[in-house]
């Protein structure tokens, strides 16, 4: 009886018990599951920022002592503060974050509809955007990325990966930094968005592994601009990076470069601007620090240069730069489509130079690096690499008057006596010290004629261009008792096989 009792009351106790939980889940689901969380979560601050918020005003956190939670801001950008209040039923278009204190890292992996605004916030531990989709601008001012000068070497000490990214986000207005100071990495790799500033910021990021700013792949469709206002980013990445309107590099008062290595390498720029270029050729902070290979462009401005474009040529040729024929060859071809011809020309000429140099500083064997050296010096000597055939024209003029003056008349014979070539077939021409009058028996009217007609230009033509056919060298030649001339039209004769076909060759294209 006792045990049936007992075990009917506890039966009964279950049956009450089960009852009450069912009764709280009912009452539990009634109530909006998002106010719930944000009212158990969020702090009187950040219940006051939303309903600021929700009024048309700004979240300012300026008289709050307690930090702001990512949270927070993860609710606050999704849309879930709507649901907080219910009192608010207006539209939030922008929202606007002020003097913040966000002491862990921010996590944003969404879609994000409103115009977002972060003022004079403080992300100590970075913020990741990755993969996020804002519909519109997303704007930070004056805020600071990165730990506090107190943590920073506590946090780089514990090798924490702290940094400001936005691996593959899509942001289809602005994302703009001014006056912010990064104490981290800044990652943009694969990002696309509309407009991209980076304006009058300082990069201090201690990082030894990472980027100070790395911008690889990432794609800009209209306008991008970036300067620093204090201290320069060390190391810069923009690897295949694109922008399709106007691009700046630093402006007047606020330069920018990479002072250790600065990477742009495939880059593609539509109108590009670079400030502060005398920096850029001065940075000797080592040799080979800016990579160019596959940096494009389609118009260039440099201020307080002529051509902007030739500017640039100072740049390649300084040991900053990475030596590569890519950038030539694409000066010279932007050279040429402006019309600047000779400038091109130049930039081929001078791109080959440098090829030059680089083959004896880095020779893959002694000998042969020394041969290429000598036979790319003739080139550039004679035809600029086939750019200015002219040059060998001068030089083969040069050899036409000098030949006229050594090819005196006095000093030449004639071919032609029948005497001559009589005495030839009977073997009786005289020793080589035996004068021309005695060799020749023909009447002293003839022997005059034969020097009247002679002519140091043509003969000194006919010698130098082996492939016209004048007769002049046919009909005279070096009295053979002078023995510079004879040594002498030799040279002559073989400065004509190098010349005439190097112009000819040059004119067709064969050599380049």
């Amino acid at each position: 009886m006792y045990h049936f009792t007992s075990r009917f009351a506890r039966s009964a106790f279950n049956s009450r018990a089960r009852l009450r939980c069912i009764l709280l889940l009912v009452a539990l689901a009634a109530v909006p599951f998002p106010a719930v969380c944000q009212d158990r979560n969020w702090t009187p601050s950040e219940k006051k920022a939303v309903s600021e918020l929700a009024d048309g005003g700004d979240a300012n956190f300026s008289n709050q002592k307690s930090a702001v939670s990512d949270d927070f801001v993860e609710k606050l950008l999704s849309g879930g503060f709507k649901s907080s209040d219910p009192a608010h039923n207006m539209e939030v278009h922008g929202i606007t974050i002020s003097n913040a204190v966000f002491q862990e890292p921010i996590t944003v992996n969404f879609d994000v509809p409103y115009r977002v605004t972060f003022d004079h916030c403080e992300f100590q531990k970075g913020i990741d955007f990755s993969g996020s989709q804002f519909s519109k601008d997303l704007v930070f001012n004056s805020s600071i990325f990165g730990p506090s000068t107190a943590s920073a070497g506590a946090d780089s000490a514990n090798g924490s990966d702290v940094a400001l990214q936005f691996i593959g986000a899509t942001v289809n207005g602005a994302l703009s930094f001014k006056n912010s100071v990064f104490q981290i990495p800044v990652d943009f790799t694969k990002a696309h968005v509309k407009e991209l500033h980076l304006d009058d910021d300082t990069f201090a990021s201690a990082d030894q592994d990472d980027p100070d700013l790395d911008l690889t792949a990432a794609r800009v469709e209209s306008d991008f601009s970036v300067s620093a206002k204090t201290a320069q980013p060390h190391e810069v990445v923009a690897q295949f990076f694109s922008v399709g309107g106007s691009a700046s590099l630093g402006k007047d008062s606020a330069p920018f470069f990479g002072t250790k290595n600065f990477d742009l390498t495939y880059t593609r720029f539509q109108n590009l601007d670079i400030h502060g270029f005398d920096q850029w050729r001065s940075n000797n902070s080592q040799s080979c620090a800016i990579s160019l290979d596959g940096f494009t462009f389609q118009e260039i401005y440099i201020p307080g240069s002529a051509s902007s474009a030739w500017k640039m040529l100072e740049l390649f040729d300084s040991p900053q730069f990475c030596y590569s024929t890519q950038p030539y060859l694409m000066l010279e071809q932007n050279l040429s489509a402006s019309g600047n011809t000779g400038l091109a020309s130049d930039a081929y000429i001078r791109m080959r130079n440098r090829q030059r140099e680089q083959r004896v500083l880095n020779p893959r064997s002694f000998l042969g690096a020394w041969s290429a050296w000598l036979g790319d010096w003739v080139l550039d000597l004679l035809i600029g690499y086939g750019r200015e055939p002219w040059r060998a024209g001068l030089f083969a003029i040069g050899f036409t008057l000098l030949g006229m003056l050594i090819f005196d008349r006095s000093h030449m014979m004639a071919q032609n006596s029948e005497e001559k070539n009589k005495a030839d077939a009977k073997g009786e021409n005289k020793s080589p010290g035996t004068s021309e009058d005695k060799n020749d028996t023909r009447a002293p009217e003839k022997k005059k004629n034969d020097k009247q007609n002679y002519s140091r230009f043509w003969y000194s033509l006919d010698v130098l261009a082996p492939a016209i056919e004048l007769g002049a060298d046919k009909a005279w030649q070096p009295n053979p008792d002078w023995w510079f001339g004879r040594n002498y039209a030799y040279i002559h004769r073989i400065a004509g096989w190098i010349l005439i076909p190097l112009i000819l060759a040059a004119i067709t294209g064969i050599v380049h």
